[in-house]
């Protein structure tokens, strides 16, 4: 993979931070008809593999409004979320995007909110008997060949926050 400066920058500044914001543009994403350049999907994924929070943030929402440009407000608002989903890795679920308007101060304090409540959950640490009451709930939603087919798990723990890692 070729790196250019500004994401080499990027992943220095990522490996120093608890919660990455990424900015994506409106306007970009309605011409190129896809939410994210390949630069900001590396960044994306560098966070969520390096243990980062995320908060993807969409700028310029004041750009599509209009009688004409509806539509195109609405496709960005759905769009950015399910590309999300598709570009991150499968078990990382729920990333947060925020749509706002700088130029129109709009959507300040929930980007705010957002990147609080992220670092929040970030530093959170669950208790195991939550943990192996849930992992009970999972198991029993299978059904298993026989009893040499169902994995044996002795409980699920939390062993640290920041970033949340488990262990069963």
């Amino acid at each position: 993979m070729q790196s250019t400066p500004g994401i080499m920058q990027s992943r220095k500044s990522l490996l120093q931070a608890h919660i990455i914001a990424l900015v994506l543009d409106a306007e970009e994403i309605i011409n190129a008809r896809r939410s994210m350049k390949h630069a900001e999907v590396i960044i994306a994924r560098w966070a969520v593999e390096e243990g980062r929070g995320l908060v993807v943030i969409v700028n310029k929402m004041n750009l599509p409004r209009g009688k004409h440009q509806s539509s195109s407000y609405e496709k960005v608002m759905e769009i950015v979320p399910q590309e999300i989903q598709t570009i991150i890795p499968q078990q990382v679920k729920g990333i947060p995007v925020v749509f706002i308007s700088a130029l129109e101060g709009r959507g300040r304090t929930t980007v705010l909110n957002q990147v609080i409540e992220t670092y929040e959950k970030w530093c959170s640490r669950l208790p195991t008997a939550r943990l192996n009451r849930w992992l009970q709930k999972v198991m029993s939603r299978h059904s298993w060949k026989g009893q040499a087919a169902q994995p044996k798990v002795k409980y699920f723990t939390q062993v640290k926050a920041r970033p949340p890692t488990f262990v069963a």
